[in-house]
C-alpha cells in the first residue's frame, strides 16, 4: 500500500503368433481413459499440475489379450510414474509454498492460522521492515525473500510475482494488513504443499505395488506364450504321428502304400510322397512333409524302397499311439497357462482402472479447487479495492468537512465586528 500523500520507496517377431492365438480366444473390449490433460490446463501449479502429471504417466489401457512385452511396457510406465512421485515430493505451489514452509520451520509451526499469523507478523515486522515505517518496498521484499530462502536459486521474476499477489491494492508497497492477508495464503500454501507431499508418497507406494503386480502378470503371460510355442512345436514335429494315425484309421497297409504310392517300381519318390501325404493331411505344410520324408529316407536317395516304407510305417504308427497323450497334455498345459494369464491380466486391468478413476477424480477436484481459489482471490482483491475506495471517500469527506468548518469560522469572523463605545463592545450583523 502506498503511504499517505507519498509514493513508494523503490520499486523423462516371436510374439506375434502367440498374440494372434491368444486374441482369438479373448473377448473384445476397449477402455478409454478419462484423463485427458491438455497443455493449457496443465501449466498450473499445485494439485492440478500433479493430476496432469499423473495423466501423462498413466499407462494406456491394456488390450483385451496383451502380450508379455506390452505388459512390461506398462510396468516400465508405472515405474517411471513411481520414480516421478518419489522425486516430486516437494511443493508444486511454487515460491509461495516455499516461503510458507520456511516460515513454519522458523518456529512458527502452529497448524492453526491465527497462531501462525500472530507469531510470524511480529518477526517479519522486525526483520522485513528495518526502518519501521510500516511498509515493505519491492526491493526490501526481494532482499527479505532471498535471506529467508538462503542457499536456494530464486528467480527475481518469481519474487516480484509473489510481491504483486501480496500487494493487493497495487500501491507498490506491502503494509501490515496486506502482510497479514499474505500470511494466511502462505500458511495455506505450506500446509497444502506438505499434504501433497504426503499424498505423493502414499501414491508412490500404491504405484510401486502395481509395478510389482505388472511384472508378475508379465511373467505369467510369458509362461503362457512359451507354452503356446512349445505346443506349436509338438504339433509341428508330429507330422509322422499324424500320418501314422490316419494310416491306421484307414487301414492302409505297407503293400498298399508301395503299390498306390510307388507304382510299378514300388518305390515312393519325394514328389509323390508330398502329394499323397498332402491329400491325407491337408493342414500340414509342404515343408513339414519334406522334413518327414527326409527323416524316413535313410540312404538319402530321394526315394523310399519297400524296406524303408515298412520301417517308416511302423515308426509312424508307433508314434501315433503316444501322440494323443502328448498332444493332449501339451494342449492342456497351454490352455491352463493361458487362462491363468488372462485372470492375472484382468486383475491388473481392474487395478489400473481403479487408479485411473481415482486420478480422474483428483484432477476434477484440483480443477474445482483452482477455480475456488481464483474466485476467493478475486473476491478478496475486490473487497480490498472497495475498502480502499471507502477510505478514500471517508478521507475526502473528512477533508470536505474540515474545509467547511474552516470556511464557517472565516465567515463568522468576517460577520463580527467590534466597536468600542464608551468602553463597551457593540456587536451587530
Amino acid at each position: 500500500m502506498a503511504t499517505q500523500g507519498g509514493g513508494s520507496k523503490g520499486g523423462g517377431g516371436s510374439k506375434s503368433g502367440s498374440k494372434a492365438r491368444m486374441s482369438a480366444l479373448a473377448p473384445s473390449h476397449a477402455s478409454a481413459s478419462p484423463l485427458n490433460a491438455s497443455a493449457d490446463t496443465c501449466e498450473q501449479p499445485g494439485a492440478l499440475q500433479t493430476a496432469c502429471l499423473s495423466a501423462d504417466l498413466m499407462p494406456p489401457p491394456l488390450p483385451p489379450t496383451a502380450t508379455s512385452a506390452e505388459i512390461e511396457q506398462t510396468a516400465d510406465r508405472l515405474l517411471m510414474w513411481q520414480h516421478t512421485l518419489e522425486e516430486e515430493v516437494t511443493s508444486t505451489h511454487g515460491l509461495a509454498a516455499e516461503v510458507g514452509k520456511s516460515l513454519l520451520s522458523r518456529g512458527a509451526d502452529a497448524v492453526d492460522e491465527k497462531t501462525f499469523i500472530s507469531v510470524t507478523i511480529s518477526d517479519l515486522a522486525r526483520d522485513w521492515d528495518p526502518n519501521r515505517d510500516g511498509t515493505i518496498s519491492k526491493m526490501e521484499f526481494r532482499q527479505d525473500i532471498r535471506k529467508l530462502l538462503e542457499g536456494r536459486q530464486i528467480n527475481t521474476k518469481d519474487i516480484d510475482e509473489l510481491f504483486e499477489t501480496i500487494d493487493l491494492d497495487h500501491g507498490g508497497e506491502i503494509d501490515t494488513s496486506e502482510l497479514k492477508a499474505a500470511l494466511r495464503q502462505l500458511h495455506k500454501a505450506a500446509l497444502e504443499a506438505n499434504q501433497e507431499k504426503a499424498q505423493a508418497q502414499a501414491k508412490a507406494v500404491v504405484v510401486r505395488g502395481l509395478v510389482a503386480h505388472a511384472h508378475a502378470v508379465a511373467e505369467a503371460t510369458k509362461a503362457s506364450e512359451q507354452a503356446a510355442l512349445e505346443h506349436d512345436a509338438v504339433v509341428k514335429g508330429s507330422t509322422g504321428a499324424q500320418l501314422g494315425a490316419v494310416l491306421l484309421r484307414k487301414g492302409i497297409s505297407v503293400a498298399e502304400v508301395a503299390s498306390k504310392w510307388g507304382g510299378k517300381s514300388g518305390e515312393v519318390d519325394d514328389l509323390e510322397f508330398r502329394r499323397q501325404v498332402g491329400a491325407l493331411l491337408p493342414t500340414v505344410t509342404p515343408e513339414q512333409i519334406d522334413e518327414l520324408f527326409d527323416s524316413l529316407d535313410d540312404d538319402g536317395s530321394r526315394t523310399l524302397d519297400n524296406q524303408e516304407v515298412r520301417r517308416a510305417l511302423k515308426k509312424m504308427t508307433d508314434e501315433s499311439l503316444s501322440f494323443k497323450r502328448t498332444i493332449g497334455a501339451s494342449r492342456q498345459m497351454a490352455t491352463d497357462l493361458f487362462r491363468a494369464a488372462q485372470v492375472a491380466q484382468d486383475a491388473l486391468r481392474a487395478s489400473l482402472a481403479t487408479l485411473e478413476e481415482q486420478e480422474a477424480a483428483a484432477k476434477k477436484a484440483a480443477m474445482e479447487e483452482k477455480q475456488a481459489r481464483a474466485k476467493s482471490v478475486k473476491l478478496e482483491r475486490e473487497a480490498r479495492e472497495s475498502e480502499r475506495e471507502m477510505r478514500k471517500e471517508e478521507a475526502a469527506m473528512e477533508r470536505q468537512a474540515f474545509k467547511a468548518k474552516v470556511q464557517a469560522k472565516r465567515s463568522f469572523g468576517r460577520s463580527v465586528s467590534t466597536e468600542s463605545v464608551g468602553g463597551d463592545l457593540v456587536l451587530w450583523d
